[in-house]
């Protein structure tokens, strides 16, 4: 795996993306980004074909796990809640659209098959584990404990029902799409809206990082090949931080802006 791009390794293992950190550090991709990695990988509506599609993240990503309720949640598509955190569709629906597979169903649904493809993602999801904010007295932060690694642990406890043989689950996800996040934005939000410095939220990174990379290489261990990682949205952007983290420096919010 290396980051920054769309790759065929010696293995053929692709893997698309990378994360993005805070306006201080290097940003290298945007949630528009992730719009042309698609179009890269999905030039026509039928160019590829994936037996089944399994998403991982956060309320980007979110078709249910989390249960959100109420207009607008929605409201353009659906004309009702669905669980997602949007008015209409996820960029996940439109991935499942785009290689003729259905919406993916959240994976808490009750008596679904998942071999099209299940949705493990939670909202206010963090790539980090609960233990590592709750060292940090940031425990209470955290609205469900949904990491990234137990996202990875469901997936595995449901790989009996998707093929019974190590061959068969290699070769079963070889033929699966693998969408893993976007994750890191929920890990820094739990020390910014703490009121932590900046520079303790900028040392999570490369943490946060390593947990991604874990994540994508315990799937490739299960056969899988092409793996989408989406990288963050600039947060520094929103107004939220701009106003929590503002500044005199002219600079500093160009920076922002940058991102």
């Amino acid at each position: 795996m290396r980051q920054g791009g769309g790759l065929k390794g010696s293995a053929a293992r692709r893997t698309v993306g990378e994360h993005m950190a805070l306006p201080s550090t290097s940003p290298t991709m945007s949630f528009s980004t992730m719009f042309l990695v698609l179009f890269w990988l999905f030039p026509s509506s039928r160019s590829l074909h994936y037996d089944a599609i399994f998403s991982f993240g956060d309320s980007l990503s979110d078709t249910g796990n989390v249960q959100v309720a109420g207009l607008p949640y929605g409201m353009t598509f659906f004309g009702r809640p669905t669980g997602r955190c949007s008015n209409g569709r996820l960029v996940i629906d439109f991935i499942a659209e785009a290689v003729g597979l259905p919406l993916l169903p959240a994976s808490t649904t009750k008596g679904n098959s998942f071999r099209q493809g299940a949705n493990f993602a939670y909202t206010a999801a963090t790539a980090l584990d609960f233990h590592f904010f709750n060292r940090r007295g940031l425990g209470g932060k955290l609205w469900v404990n949904a990491s990234l690694s137990s996202q990875i642990e469901w997936f595995e406890k449901t790989m009996p029902s998707l093929c019974n043989s190590t061959p068969a689950c290699k070769n079963y996800f070889g033929r699966s799409f693998f969408v893993m996040g976007e994750f890191g934005g929920n890990d820094y939000n739990a020390a910014i809206f703490a009121g932590r410095s900046m520079a303790e939220v900028n040392s999570y990174v490369p943490i946060v990082i390593r947990a991604i990379r874990l994540g994508v290489e315990r799937l490739v261990g299960h056969g899988a090949v092409d793996i989408l990682v989406p990288g963050m949205l600039p947060i520094g952007c929103f107004p939220v931080y701009l106003t929590l983290y503002g500044s005199s420096n002219k600079n500093m919010t160009t920076l922002a802006l940058d991102a």
